[in-house]
């Protein structure tokens, strides 16, 4: 829900934060915020599992290939598309680590135990969507990011609520479970 606001808010953000002359910064921003889901898990994999089970090695595999993959494609995408190109070539590299890192993970913690349930998220982010849309058309600019803010956590706990999603404390348990079983 983070991402999505992020993506959703990025335009009045820029505006408020750095003012108009940034708006070109908008699709970057946008790009950017994909970050946001990425970089949390790439380093739970790196700090929670790679660490603790002594597998250094994958760590700097992983962040150094993906370090690799953000400066060629700098190279490359930042003449033809500035710094739309930079944040292209940032979530690219996030990607790249993320999937080393379950590959590298694979026998210690499996992909559809690890994201069973990421379905009931990306369905808790649609109400979002909806009521961004709605106070848009209804309130003017300078209220309706204060407006959309907190009706959307209240409306992503009910959902998440609603299928019982289990807390984090509880996931966690189960992921050094398998870790320790391993």
């Amino acid at each position: 829900p983070a991402c999505v606001g992020l993506i959703l808010l990025t335009p009045q953000i820029i505006i408020i934060f750095s003012g108009k002359d940034f708006v070109n910064a908008i699709l970057a921003g946008r790009i950017l915020s994909l970050r946001v889901i990425l970089s949390p898990v790439n380093t739970f994999y790196i700090v929670q599992l790679f660490i603790p089970m002594k597998k250094d090695k994958n760590n700097i595999f992983t962040t150094g290939f993906a370090a690799c993959v953000n400066i060629v494609l700098n190279f490359i995408l930042i003449p033809m598309y500035y710094q739309n190109g930079a944040a292209l070539a940032t979530v690219i590299a996030e990607v790249t680590e993320f999937i080393f890192n379950l590959y590298f993970s694979k026998k210690i913690i499996s992909f559809k135990e690890a994201y069973e349930n990421i379905w009931i998220y990306i369905i808790g982010c649609f109400p979002i969507l909806f009521m961004w849309e709605g106070l848009k058309l209804l309130v003017g600019d300078s209220i309706w990011i204060i407006l959309i803010v907190l009706p959307s956590i209240l409306t992503y706990a009910f959902i998440l609520k609603m299928f019982r999603v289990e807390s984090y404390e509880i996931i966690k348990r189960k992921i050094l479970y398998m870790v320790r079983k391993n």
